[in-house]
């Protein structure tokens, strides 16, 4: 019975946003020009987050040489690869209405983290000696390459409560590593403060029209640790056997659990912008689809009648 109320409670924070929320609905800031995620500031205390500011951790993905041609990767520069951990985390407010809290999302900011004094706090290749925080060579340019990456991420589509966004990914697909869009729909519940994720995966592949993978999307709880496993392909190696950027792909999604998808979340999920309207409708489907899940679930977890 304890472990059923725990599911229960657990899957009770899926929804997106519940259609009986008294709230107005937030306005779509749409942009001709998509922006990129905030950077999270050096110096930033990713475990234990602050009450303030930055104060919620969405995913921690610390990545790991796991498959393919590891060997052919020299141990120094594996083990400096494990030691940043590339970073997600929302800022968060408290309102007070009508003698209840209501929480909004301010924003979502991405960077590297990496330990440091006991603690798990972001660093820059730029500042981490001003942060008194030792890098090596190898380390700095690691470091410097991987927030490179950061710029190429996108702002799709936010309201007061969401938050909707792209990365490129290289993904391990059929052996091969192929060009994939990572869709991240970030929330919070506003009663209750709670965070959520889905990811998805996106084919840009067939004349820059977007469509959806025949991959299920996931749900990824807020404060997820991921162990990133990565695949590497010695055939991209330059001359003299050195790794280029599609030597390595992500062998999967982060960790949690694959939600079907249903006939109206296919069809908006793969929009490269949303008017009001479609981001409305997006909210809708998506609901519907945790909905479904969630009893799914839940049937799991209920014991049989005797």
């Amino acid at each position: 019975m304890l472990h059923r109320r725990y599911v229960g409670a657990m899957l009770a924070c899926l929804f997106v946003v519940s259609l009986s929320d008294p709230s107005p609905p937030a306005i779509v800031r749409a942009d001709d020009s998509p922006k990129p995620l905030s950077r999270l500031p050096p110096g930033t205390v990713v475990e234990p987050p602050a009450e303030q500011g930055w104060n919620a951790v969405l995913l921690v993905a610390r990545p790991r040489l796991a498959s393919g041609d590891v060997d052919a990767i020299p141990s120094t520069i594996a083990a400096t690869v494990r030691k940043f951990a590339l970073t997600l985390m929302a800022r968060t407010e408290r309102e007070e209405r009508a003698g209840q809290p209501a929480y909004r999302l301010v924003d979502v900011g991405v960077g590297y983290s990496m330990d440091h004094d006991g603690k798990l706090i972001v660093v820059s290749g730029d500042t981490a000696e001003e942060q008194g925080i030792p890098l090596g060579f190898i380390e700095r340019q690691l470091l410097k390459e991987n927030e490179k990456q950061l710029s190429a991420t996108r702002i799709v589509a936010r309201t007061s409560t969401l938050l909707l966004f792209d990365v490129p990914a290289i993904m391990l697909f059929e052996g091969q590593h192929q060009d994939f869009i990572m869709r991240h729909f970030v929330w919070i519940d506003r009663r209750s403060g709670v965070h959520s994720m889905l990811v998805w995966l996106i084919d840009p592949s067939e004349n820059d029209h977007l469509k959806l993978t025949d991959k299920p999307m996931r749900w990824v709880p807020a404060g997820t640790r991921e162990e990133r496993r990565i695949h590497v392909d010695a055939s991209t190696f330059l001359l003299g056997g050195i790794p280029t950027e599609r030597s390595f792909a992500l062998e999967d999604l982060p960790p949690g659990r694959d939600v079907a998808w249903t006939p109206d979340a296919r069809k908006y999920a793969s929009l490269s912008r949303f008017s009001t309207d479609q981001l409305r409708a997006l909210v809708e489907a998506l609901n519907g689809a945790l909905h479904r899940f969630r009893n799914a679930q839940l049937d799991r977890e209920r014991p049989i009648s005797k």
